[in-house]
């Protein structure tokens, strides 16, 4: 298959006819991808960009047809850059959960509403039974819930724990495994490991 190039990251384009689309061929950087069910696109939240040094929260939409990158426009709560989260594709929503920062572990829930123009974020409100902040976890979509097995804290504790959430009822975690929910959050949904 041969890829159709266009212009690149630094040589951004709008879209067509204004729709607040930037096409690029690349996303640039370490970044997590997240496939949609009801999209021919690959969405990517956030991830370490450049040199590693800089964690993003950027949104990229993969096109597979045109083998080209998108930015789309993007309303609503956007989640602190991260990297190391976990995301899944639950119908026309991606669930975002975790990740981190250099100095931080999150463990709060983020969805994105990508039927909606443009896409919408939303902090997802806890409703019990949330994991341990983490990061480097393994995150799947089945049936209409978003599982979450492991990962790791800033600290190097490893997790062995599974936990589910129904996306018909966002924000209720029920655990399937070893481990207790967090109790040392802060108001951003994160733990902070710094000194």
């Amino acid at each position: 298959m041969a890829i159709k190039q266009v212009s690149g990251p630094g040589d951004a384009q709008a879209g067509a006819a204004g729709q607040g689309v930037t096409t690029s061929s690349t996303a640039g950087g370490g970044r997590r991808g997240t496939a949609l069910e009801r999209s021919p696109r690959m969405v990517v939240f956030g991830g370490n960009v450049g040199d590693g040094a800089r964690t993003s929260g950027e949104i990229w939409a993969f096109d597979p047809v045109s083998c080209t990158w998108e930015r789309p426009r993007v309303a609503g709560s956007t989640p602190l850059a991260r990297t190391g989260h976990g995301s899944a594709a639950v119908g026309s929503r991606v669930l975002v959960f975790g990740g981190g920062q250099a100095t931080r572990v999150f463990n709060d829930l983020h969805c994105l509403n990508t039927e909606a123009w443009p896409w919408r974020w939303e902090r997802v409100a806890d409703m019990g039974g949330v994991p341990r902040p983490r990061v480097a976890h393994a995150v799947a979509a089945v049936g209409s819930a978003m599982v979450v097995f492991g990962g790791t804290n800033h600290d190097s504790d490893a997790f062995g724990d599974l936990y589910s959430l129904d996306a018909s009822d966002l924000g209720l975690w029920t655990a399937g495994g070893q481990g207790d929910a967090a109790d040392d959050e802060d108001e951003d949904g994160g733990e902070d490991t710094a000194g």
